[in-house]
């Protein structure tokens, strides 16, 4: 199909797309036309604030400063929406693209998201076997990040030695703790421990198992005293 426009002449579309010449002295349509291959139709546009929209009308010219993601559960186009970079705990509407920095390390088989420490706890041990220092929230297993271990000052055992001071996670012993001389007499000096920094932290192999501290001897007197902090996850 062609369409000849002789120069010179000013033409408007018709209710049937039709173009038709004017005077010049008649006023000029405002709308704006493009042509769908068979007749001129009015350019429109369609709305750019709100969700579950059709942007492929005949004679719509979507300039949008929006970027759209085919909604399967409502089988329309949504637009596509940041969720708040600057908050932690941050859940995300449907629609939204969710581009969210985490920082992650490799661990020698894949890479894990590095984590924040939000639980902390405290306990002391002074008998023979395990005593629990961390009881997770049910279903959850816990993420052991950092701990240290210390004695207070009047802390002995029955025979000077140096004693072992391992956590276990449920009954499985691990190869994580500090060992500590423990007199026979009491110093009367508190033995401080150092934060020892496990990096992103050892998680428990079962949900709803317990972080317990092992003594191989119990104390005749005074207390091993423990700290530790991670996450439950």
């Amino acid at each position: 199909m062609s369409i000849f426009f002789p120069a010179g002449t000013q033409y408007v579309v018709d209710a049937n797309g039709v173009p038709q010449p004017v005077s010049p002295t008649d006023p000029m349509p405002t709308a704006n036309y493009v042509f769908d291959g068979f007749i001129w139709v009015p350019i429109t546009s369609s709305p750019l604030n709100s969700d579950g929209q059709s942007i492929d009308e005949t004679g719509v010219a979507a300039t949008a400063a929006y970027s759209f993601v085919w909604n399967r559960g409502s089988n329309s186009w949504d637009r596509l929406q940041l969720g708040n970079a600057n908050a932690d705990n941050n859940t995300f509407k449907t629609g939204h693209l969710a581009v969210v920095s985490l920082e992650t390390k490799w661990n020698g088989f894949g890479a894990d998201r590095i984590r924040v420490a939000n639980h902390f706890k405290r306990g002391k041990a002074n008998v023979l076997g395990s005593t629990t220092i961390w009881s997770p929230t049910a279903g959850k297993k816990f993420r052991l990040m950092a701990y240290k271990i210390g004695l207070t000052g009047n802390a002995v055992v029955a025979t000077a030695a140096e004693v072992d001071f391992v956590f276990s996670d449920g009954a499985t012993q691990l190869d994580i703790g500090e060992t500590l001389y423990v007199p026979a007499t009491a110093s009367g000096s508190n033995i401080i421990g150092e934060w020892v920094d496990l990096g992103n932290g050892y998680i428990s192999a079962t949900a709803d198992n317990v972080l317990s501290v092992v003594l191989p001897v119990a104390l005749a007197s005074g207390n091993c005293v423990i700290q530790v902090m991670g996450t439950e996850e």
